[in-house]
């Protein structure tokens, strides 16, 4: 899935976000899996990313807070 795509996505399953909070999303979970790469290539990690980015569609309470999250480091 390109990063349009789960932005799209994202935005279609929670009408609520804006593309900067799906964004920031991806962003964020790719940060969190790349880590992996060296251990299991990049398909790894965009398999772990497209998980985690159909995690935050179904479930606004777990996005909302992640969001939260991330706001606090910036």
């Amino acid at each position: 899935m390109t990063t349009n795509k789960a932005i799209d996505f994202l935005i279609h399953k929670q009408p609520w976000m804006s593309r900067a909070a799906a964004l920031a999303l991806i962003v964020d979970a790719f940060e969190r899996f790349d880590q992996q790469k060296k251990y299991h290539g990049d398909k790894t990690v965009k398999t772990y990313v497209d998980i985690e980015i159909r995690i935050y569609a179904r479930d606004e309470k777990r996005a909302r807070d992640r969001l939260a999250v991330i706001s606090e480091w910036l």
